[in-house]
């Protein structure tokens, strides 16, 4: 399942252009006439903001409740998120559901503390390598 979800987010991170794989900002910013500066603000500070402002309260959740159900309300939120940002139709929209589709990777934190958790020290290097191997699997496919 982890190798699924870390697929389908290195095809989101792809469109949406987080890191280094800005395949579709181009197109989006010729699509909804958008400035360099607003391709900015959407790659780099809606997610930032979304962590400044959540990111302490949701990893004391997490520390204090249930990771499965965390992490799939994670899951949920980004799943909603993500496909509403093909339906934004200005900066603001594709600002505010590229903020929203943040969760997921907070939900990320459940599930390495999970495998934490699970494995002994010695065996938690490759249960994380699989665990990772999706999102490599996801590059590959494009």
């Amino acid at each position: 399942m982890g190798c699924l979800r870390n697929s389908l987010f290195g095809v989101h991170a792809g469109i949406y252009g987080s890191g280094d794989h800005s395949l579709f900002v181009i197109p989006i910013q010729r699509d909804l006439h958008l400035s360099d500066t607003q391709i900015s603000l959407l790659v780099g500070f809606a997610f930032g903001a979304f962590n400044a402002l959540f990111g302490l309260p949701v990893a004391r959740w997490i520390d204090g409740g249930r990771r499965r159900t965390i992490a799939a309300i994670g899951i949920a939120v980004w799943s909603v998120a993500a496909s509403c940002c093909g339906l934004a139709a200005n900066f603001w929209q594709l600002f505010f559901v590229g903020s929203a589709s943040e969760p997921e990777r907070l939900g990320d934190a459940c599930r390495r503390l999970t495998i934490g958790g699970l494995l002994p020290p010695s065996r938690r290097g490759a249960a994380m390598g699989v665990f990772y191997a999706g999102i490599l699997q996801a590059a590959d496919a494009r």
